[in-house]
């Protein structure tokens, strides 16, 4: 489960609907001014989004170092709309296609018109989608929220499809069993968190089975403390593979009996039902007899308990010849309607956090679904309307809830069991599942660690208290760490690549600051007497070491390149390479360095890497009479295995070069 992609709508520069996906290396390149830097100041706003206690919608523009100003000027400026989203897509190993969480930002009204602190922005809506089709919403109004679920979506597609591609990678051969003693190369032995029975197996398939044992073996509802059962039971993996599809989605003896009876039958309904139950379950005449099952059946009608006469008058009104087929045109209808439909809970924002303790925004997407069965919410809405007033398909929700509730307390009654709600059961997992994305999310825009463009100043000393670049303050915080021999040797490898040193010290003056010099043979130079460019670049190959040691696993870099010889600009793409390769950092870099692109164009080609390791977005000028005819704001750029480009990039990028030769090569003939 990763994220795969950031994308925003009405954002800045970004009108329409752009969606940048992500590859261990994604590049951003293109004009001045484009929106380039907007993305990267998006990543640093939406990192104190997520960072966020309690429960956390609030969009705040005085945190971060994001410079984006505040609401009104981070929307669209051609849009009317006084709202944005940003959409994150990610991809997890049950689902065909990418899942996307869709944030829905307005301007935090709640303040004074007169108050001089900047525009914020609170959550207004988030959707959750697979591809097109929304299977989760939750929108948040003030200090109420209101949720909506694609119950038949879910029902009907997801789940059966998420069983399917479960199954069939279970029934993939993943391990073969080795004797105890055998001799395997380190790393290929496995804890088996599939079989659990402590055999010791060699993996034939690493990268699958990582992911198979990942999602069945952490749970983030662990994230959620006091949450009646968000550690007990099955794991969401196990439920989507053991579930079983019904008729009438609940596996209720009451329900198969009900589903038997003719509408000739059905005047005398709790007759037909009582010939039905003595028949295929004789042992229940030790129990009851007819007089006492009757006599049960209107006194639990007449507590309110039972609500036969409601529903067996909609299946005698009904053009249902058979009961079996009235309910399921029911269950059609009711999925139909509450699938389309948001439902508010009884409870306020402010009354869940005093119930639960603190709790942030993702937590409320499993916290409401408490009711005994899945059309509850939706009939507590209607059930104060008159029936006359009902449309059929409301009518069909009230329906469904009252036969299912009725063969439920039936079931009880009857058999002295009570049932195993599993299609409940099932979703309330699913939507642990859905804040499992949330939850990553959140991982991953604390995991995001942001190197400027301007990264350090030449000072002979770097005291503690100076304001001029945040360098100073890093290398206190470098020195605090002991790095591991991987880590130490990956520094030293890049400092000889680069022609810059043998190594590197670090000398603290206690309570005043530090100075930095590098060991050249048996000399040692301060770092201010080596040129600006390895001031720009020392404090990147610093913090990838530091960023590996403090599991920070993406690095937003502006204009690495800075100051670099073109050498050693191309040689960037080897180093980010390496990181990847050697820590599993991903890079996210703006650059104009044409350089740093060929470089990777040529390892592709090479085989050094793959086309996946990289992406490239080439961003033209806003304004589309400033771009070529026909050409795309945001233009997506693959690197072929051949190291050739998907497409062409913008103008003025490549071909500025050649233009300016052949503009040379005109005035030589003169």
């Amino acid at each position: 489960m990763e994220l795969s992609g950031i994308g925003f709508e009405n954002f800045r520069v970004f009108k329409d609907y752009s969606m940048f996906e992500l590859a261990p290396v994604t590049v951003l390149t293109g004009a001045n001014s484009s929106g380039k830097t907007t993305i990267i100041k998006a990543l640093k706003l939406l990192q104190s989004f997520w960072r966020q206690w309690g429960f956390g919608h609030h969009l705040d523009f005085e945190k971060g170092n994001h410079q984006l100003g505040d609401f009104e000027m981070c929307r669209s400026k051609n849009s009317e709309e006084n709202k944005f989203k940003v959409i994150y897509q990610l991809n997890h190993i049950l689902l065909d296609a990418p899942l996307t969480v869709e944030l829905t930002f307005q301007i935090d009204e709640s303040k004074s018109i007169n108050d001089i602190t900047l525009k914020n922005g609170i959550l207004y809506m988030m959707r959750i989608k697979l591809d097109k089709e929304t299977i989760y919403g939750l929108q948040i109004k003030g200090e109420n929220f209101a949720e909506g679920f694609n119950y038949k979506f879910v029902i009907q597609s997801l789940l059966p499809k998420m069983k399917e591609t479960w199954l069939k990678l279970e029934s993939q051969n993943l391990t073969e069993e080795v004797a105890a003693d055998a001799d395997v190369v380190e790393g290929e032995v496995v804890a088996v968190a599939l079989f659990g029975d402590g055999r010791k197996t060699v993996s034939k398939n690493p990268d699958l089975y990582e992911k198979l044992s990942f999602l069945n073996s952490f749970d983030f509802s662990e994230y959620y403390p006091d949450f009646e059962n968000s550690k007990a039971g099955e794991s969401a993996s196990e439920l989507i593979m053991n579930y079983k599809e019904h008729p009438f989605l609940y596996d209720l003896k009451t329900i198969d009996l009900l589903a038997e009876i003719p509408k000739s039958e059905a005047l005398f309904l709790v007759d037909a039902f009582w010939k039905l139950l003595s028949h295929q379950y004789p042992e229940i005449e030790k129990k009851f007899s007819y007089a006492s099952f009757k006599s049960l059946i209107d006194q639990e009608e007449a507590q309110g308990n039972l609500h036969i006469s409601a529903w067996k008058e909609s299946f005698l009104l009904s053009g249902s010849d058979h009961f079996r087929t009235f309910l399921k045109e029911q269950i059609q209808l009711a999925l139909e309607i509450i699938s389309k439909s948001t439902i508010g809970s009884p409870l306020a924002i402010s009354d869940m956090v005093q119930m639960y303790g603190k709790m942030d925004f993702f937590e409320l997407i499993y916290k409401n679904l408490k009711a005994n069965t899945i059309w509850s919410h939706y009939c507590e809405a209607i059930k104060s309307q008159p029936s006359e007033a009902l449309t059929k398909e409301q009518m069909a929700v009230l329906n469904c809830d009252t036969i299912i509730s009725d063969a439920i307390f039936l079931e009880k009654q009857l058999y002295n069991k009570k049932p195993v709600l599993q299609i409940e059961k099932v979703l309330y997992r699913l939507k642990i599942f859905f804040s499992n994305f949330c939850k990553l999310i959140e991982m991953n825009a604390d995991g995001m660690y942001f190197i400027d463009s301007i990264r350090a100043y030449s000072q002979r000393f770097y005291a503690y208290d100076s304001q001029v670049s945040n360098f100073n303050s890093f290398i206190t915080a470098f020195l605090k760490n002991k790095y591991n021999d991987k880590e130490e040797s990956f520094l030293k490898k890049w400092l000889l690549a680069f022609e810059i040193a043998d190594g590197f010290d670090i000398r603290l003056i206690e309570g005043a600051g530090s100075q930095i010099f590098l060991e050249k043979g048996k000399e040692k130079i301060n770092l201010v007497d080596l040129g600006y460019g390895v001031t720009q670049f020392l404090p990147i190959l610093l913090k990838i070491i530091y960023c590996n040691h403090t599991k920070k696993k993406t690095i937003v870099i502006e204009e690495p390149e800075t100051n670099l010889h073109p050498k050693f600009q191309s040689r960037l793409a080897d180093l980010f390479m390496d990181a990847y390769k050697t820590f599993g950092i991903r890079f996210i870099i703006e650059t104009h360095s044409e350089y740093l692109i060929r470089k990777l164009q040529y390892l592709t080609a090479k085989g050094e890497i793959k086309p996946d390791d990289t992406l490239l977005y080439y961003i033209g000028n806003p304004d589309a009479s400033k771009r070529e005819p026909g050409e795309k704001q945001v233009i997506k750029i693959q690197i072929k295995r051949n190291g050739q480009l998907s497409h062409p990039f913008g103008s003025g990028f490549f071909d500025e070069a050649d233009n300016l030769a052949m503009l040379l090569w005109s005035y030589s003939e003169n």
